[in-house]
């Protein structure tokens, strides 16, 4: 191989080797807004937790669901009534990362345990054109 064509190969070896392939990185999936998906709620029945705050690490129940993206969440829940469901006042918000997230929740909101019946849990991101996802559970006397 003559020297001058040796010289290229090699300078274009080291472009090659200079180039670091580099992951994805969250900022450009930034067009769309994050997403919830494969939510679910385990107990489906539980009591709420008798003192205590909106999340618990003992009783209650555990929501699991992925994110498309990362970025703070408000939990909310909504009531059933005989005309469909009605929300409940009071929400908390938590941070979520990318991937799979659960929170436990303790059946309880503003100071006070969530009345016997039927419910929703709703979590939404909180950026402009978000959808929020729910998933039914019970609470038990």
């Amino acid at each position: 191989m003559p020297p001058s064509r040796s010289r290229a190969l090699f300078a274009a070896l080291v472009c090659l080797a200079a180039v670091v392939p580099v992951a994805p990185s969250l900022a450009a999936f930034g067009d769309t807004p994050p997403a919830v998906s494969k939510m679910k709620i385990a107990p489906a029945s539980f009591r709420a937790v008798a003192k205590g705050g909106p999340v618990t690490t003992k009783g209650g129940a555990k929501v699991s669901f992925t994110l498309s993206d990362g970025g703070r969440m408000t939990v909310s829940y909504r009531r059933a009534t005989a005309s469909g469901y009605k929300s409940v006042p009071g929400t908390f918000t938590f941070i979520g990362s990318f991937g799979e997230n659960e929170v436990h929740i303790s059946g309880r909101i503003l100071k006070a345990a969530l009345k016997p019946g039927r419910y929703r849990v709703v979590v939404k991101p909180e950026a402009d054109g978000a959808r929020a996802a729910y998933a039914a559970f019970r609470v038990l006397k």
